[in-house]
């Protein structure tokens, strides 16, 4: 592979299994809290780091103080890599020369995203067992463990893979597991590797999106995880499901995955019990903390009541409005736009949402009256939303625009109708003498409240 001119002397090694054509950090899964988390796992004092697959890759810039190297098996993405300055091998996880001893590899995508065609079909046990291989004896290996019970994979409905896709080549392939692994198989997978396990923590809502990464065992990260997981909702994918998951107590059983670290012996090592995606910035702690769950639940459900009450307990909670302001804004941002997400009209956008929210808890100031920031809960909105929820925000908006239409319908014929009724008086007036066609006028345009009224006070006369 020539040199690229920019940067003599830099450019991928090739060490077999290398795909010249294929792809995978354009669609590889954003890092969100598995970034901060596998920084925290990493041990002290390891130098030699490897880091296996697109999805590890896009921690290079997390170890720029370490001696990174780059696995991928596609040769675009390996050039991309090594043009901007990584030490970079294409190919294979199972083509790794023998005897590496890195101190650490990170290995972060399951079995047919780290091999190619040219590799033997291996399972997730397999898989681990080649990045143990490549370990140090004191090393350790930190990898991701795709979940079978991943609330996306719960939910999904159950399709063959589509064997005319690329992506699809190791379906058939002897070897490959044909689900993924059950979080009671995981001790069973890392013995088989020849790895005894260090931490594992939990991902939720899902692999692919993983908003926290938590131990389940711990009361005070389980509360904080709520927290995260509800300024996620409606940002990413099935995070209110998790949410639920969590007050049920199944947040390993049910989780994404699991991020664990593992070594050749066993040892403690000491990690967080929870890190949460940093896209959400100030969100987990911030006036909504508490508040945010109950409040999304009576917006979901159209439960104003339930609202009006909620929002009284934010207002309280939060001493002063403007503190409530910000809250309601944030609140506003987060539910605006998504479907079904609140009872009001869907076309109103964070800002309008929040003038009602606002009306709603009993406070009289206008959208204009109060500036409205970019809401934090906007900040980690994934740029590519779901083909899924785009087409139910069109069916919500297209079925709102459809009630005003019938509404303005119906309010243009009886504008019509009563137009006529004016028009057929005021003719019966003009060609009768006498003030009876007057009075009648009177009695027929009259208000309601103006004719009663009347009756009362002759009725009062009278007596």
């Amino acid at each position: 592979m020539p040199d690229d001119p920019t940067r003599p002397g830099v450019h991928p090694r090739l060490i077999g299994g290398e795909m010249a054509t294929w792809s995978d950090l354009a669609t590889t899964a954003p890092l969100r809290a598995i970034a901060p988390a596998v920084l925290a796992l990493v041990p002290e004092g390891r130098r030699r780091v490897l880091l296996a697959g697109p999805r590890a890759a896009l921690l290079r810039q997390y170890f720029r103080d370490h001696d990174v190297r780059v696995l991928v098996r596609g040769v675009p993405d390996a050039e991309a890599l090594a043009q901007d300055g990584a030490d970079v091998v294409c190919g294979a996880l199972d083509r790794l020369p023998a005897g590496s001893a890195y101190d650490v590899v990170v290995l972060l995508d399951p079995p047919e995203t780290v091999l190619s065609p040219d590799s033997p079909g291996l399972s997730h046990a397999d898989t681990l067992g080649l990045a143990a291989d490549a370990v140090a004896d004191d090393g350790c290996v930190v990898a991701l463990v795709p979940g079978g019970l991943g609330l996306d994979t719960l939910t999904a409905g159950t399709q063959p893979h589509r064997l005319a896709d690329d992506t699809a080549w190791w379906v058939g392939t002897d070897g490959y597991d044909v689900r993924r692994p059950f979080r009671h198989e995981l001790p069973g997978l890392l013995g088989d590797a020849g790895l005894t396990p260090w931490v594992e923590r939990s991902l939720l809502p899902t692999g692919a999106d993983p908003v926290v990464v938590l131990e389940g065992g711990s009361e005070e990260a389980v509360r904080n995880a709520h927290e995260a997981l509800a300024a996620a909702v409606h940002a990413v994918a099935y995070a209110d499901r998790a949410v639920d998951v969590l007050a049920g107590g199944a947040a390993a059983e049910l989780a994404g995955g699991w991020l664990v670290v593992a070594g050749r012996s066993p040892r403690v090592l000491h990690a967080p019990a929870l890190v949460a995606d940093p896209g959400l910035g100030e969100a987990v702690d911030g006036p909504l903390r508490g508040h945010r769950w109950p409040l999304l639940l009576a917006l979901r459900d159209g439960n104003l009541s339930r609202a009006r009450t909620l929002l009284e307990e934010l207002r309280a909670g939060c001493g002063d409005d403007v503190s409530y302001d910000a809250a309601l804004v944030e609140l506003a941002g987060q539910v605006a736009g998504a479907p079904g997400a609140h009872p009001f009209a869907p076309e109103l956008d964070a800002q309008a949402l929040a003038h009602e929210l606002r009306i709603l808890g009993g406070v009289a100031a206008s959208a204009a009256e109060v500036a409205a920031p970019t809401p934090r809960a906007a900040a980690h909105r994934p740029s590519d939303v779901a083909e899924d929820v785009v087409e139910a925000r069109r069916e919500e908006l297209e079925a709102a625009l459809h009630d005003r239409s019938v509404q303005v319908a119906d309010l243009q014929r009886r504008a019509s109708d009563q137009e006529r009724r004016i028009r057929a008086l005021e003719h019966a007036v003009a060609t009768a003498d006498g003030p009876w066609p007057r009075r009648t006028l009177l009695v027929l345009t009259a208000p309601t409240r103006r004719l009663v009224e009347a009756a009362r006070s002759r009725t009062q006369r009278s007596r």
